[in-house]
């Protein structure tokens, strides 16, 4: 009775872990955990574990929401003031590395000069692949910046077990 305990706690852990992540998956080796009458395959997953949403002085709010496949992260905008803003496709990615931030984005990155307004009390639901290829996210602690509104946000991820 104490395994059939354990297999389906460790079951249900598993199932959340896999809602709360992203679709990345660590390129590492699957562990594999038998039991009397069942093997479970194990593969750790890169989650957000920690966002701390940034706002400007000039009412924008900004966080990410998930991550996908590694390169690409997912960010909610709100315009909390009174006025419309507008905003680009540019956009800023910082590691915390050696008690210092180091860009991700390449500084040769071309962006498209195109403007995106965001009405007073409405939010935007952005994707953002990281321009660099062969780029992979691990874990690690993270800034993503607009400049154009003037807002950062923070994030942590981490490798499930």
């Amino acid at each position: 009775m104490k395994k059939i305990a354990f297999v389906l706690s460790l079951l249900m852990f598993i199932v959340g872990a896999i809602s709360c992540s992203g679709s990345g998956k660590r390129p590492v080796e699957q562990t594999t955990i038998e039991s009397e009458t069942e093997e479970f395959v194990f593969t750790p997953t890169l989650i957000l574990d920690l966002v701390s949403p940034g706002s400007s002085d000039e009412g924008i709010r900004l966080w990410v929401d998930d991550l996908e496949e590694l390169n690409t992260i997912h960010a909610e905008i709100v315009n909390d003031s009174d006025q419309e803003v507008t905003y680009g496709e540019e956009f800023s990615l910082q590691v915390y590395t050696d008690d210092q931030w180091r860009e991700l984005v390449p500084e040769d990155t071309i962006w498209k000069m195109i403007a995106f307004i965001l009405e007073p009390g409405e939010s935007v639901h952005r994707t953002y692949v990281l321009p660099q290829d062969g780029f992979t996210f691990d874990s690690g602690k993270y800034k993503l910046t607009i400049p154009s509104l003037n807002v950062s946000t923070e994030f942590t991820l981490v490798w499930t077990e």
